[in-house]
């Protein structure tokens, strides 16, 4: 049944005007109404069950309340979910709705774009994953039209606003600890591709070890063949493609832990460049009787708690959702620069 009730009716039932109830709905900063006119007009609106017509307001203010969020990874890895979770949390803090969209084409435009200039959305938050930057003449596209868009994760462009992960100093600052602690042998196990995310964490380790002249490193590649395959997911939600990858990216990891594991002394320590690759390294050191210290540089599914000697990097998802979300936020109400945020990555460690 559709809603019959109008802004008159709330307006007669509060003992307002029109104008009051429109200023009260939509937060009027630039009005001075009473708490005791509010509360009157939230509770009309609550007994009449009025429900404003958000298409008539999207056409008048060509605003829909919505920004859309572009993204093509599973939200069943902890990190997106996390990402996700923040933008959402800041736009409903601000009375903004999410709507996540693909990035495939269609009509010559990815979908994300299409929606923006269908009015469906006020701006994009696009985050990036496996280094799916952005083409650069979509880049082009968006600053020359001046859309209200924001990048995470994402090789930043000077003219279009981002947010981004300081994966060398995450990687730098657990490297100097377990130095610190006394592991003087690291065994730094890493995926075999150039993404910029993997240099900027290796560059972190090696830095962190040319400052200690007693400290030394190897560096292991994992080979494996990979389409951007979601590893850190479970396996109850993966593709047949997928299993297919997770059992050759496990394989390939059991392999170099193999070769490192039954002979490591107490110095030695490994730093393993992915979520998840703990699951697999400490049983294996289990097996062996080993207690060395293992640190991963990105947030896992295992609680520092759960062992000693084990350490993460926290990677700053959710507050790096948040702060795309405040900066479209922001441009969407006046002018701005475009903004270059950089989040630090937090070390989480047993309490030993």
């Amino acid at each position: 049944m559709k809603n019959h009730v109008t802004i008159k009716d709330v307006a007669k039932a509060a003992g307002v005007s029109a104008a009051t109830v429109s200023y009260v709905l939509n937060q009027k900063s630039n009005q001075t109404i009473s708490e005791d006119t509010k509360k009157r007009v939230m509770q009309a609106v609550k007994d009449l069950g009025y429900v404003p017509n958000s298409t008539a307001k999207t056409l008048k203010s060509h605003r829909t309340s919505c920004i859309g969020i572009a993204i093509d990874k599973a939200l069943t890895i902890p990190r997106y979910a996390e990402t996700v979770q923040g933008i959402r949390t800041y736009l409903e803090e601000n009375h903004y709705t999410s709507l996540l969209l693909p990035s495939m084409e269609q009509g010559g435009l990815p979908l994300y774009l299409s929606a923006y200039f269908e009015n469906k959305v006020d701006g994009i938050i696009y985050v990036c994953a496996d280094s799916n930057n952005l083409d650069r003449k979509i880049e082009r596209f968006i600053i020359e039209r001046k859309i209200p868009f924001v990048t995470f994760d994402h090789m930043p462009n000077p003219e279009i606003s981002s947010v981004n992960i300081d994966y060398l100093t995450g990687a730098k600052d657990l490297t100097q600890l377990l130095i610190q602690k006394g592991y003087r042998r690291l065994h730094y196990i890493r995926p075999n591709n150039g993404t910029r995310q993997e240099w900027e964490r290796e560059r972190g380790v090696r830095l962190a070890v040319s400052s200690f002249p007693n400290a030394s490193l190897t560096v292991h590649n994992l080979e494996f063949e990979s389409s951007g395959g979601n590893f850190q997911m479970f396996m109850d939600f993966a593709s047949e493609q997928e299993k297919k990858e997770l059992f050759q990216y496990r394989k390939a990891l059991r392999q170099i832990l193999e070769t490192i594991v039954p002979f490591l002394d107490p110095e030695d320590a490994l730093i393993l460049s992915w979520s998840g690759m703990e699951q697999i390294a400490l049983p294996m050191l289990t097996q062996f009787h080993k207690e060395n210290a293992v640190a991963v540089l990105a947030k896992g599914l295992l609680s520092v708690m759960f062992r000693k000697k084990l350490y993460y990097s926290y990677l700053p998802n959710y507050q790096s959702g948040r702060k795309c979300a405040e900066i479209l936020l922001k441009s969407l109400r006046q002018a701005v620069s475009p903004e270059h945020i950089i989040v630090l990555p937090t070390l989480a460690r047993h309490l030993d």
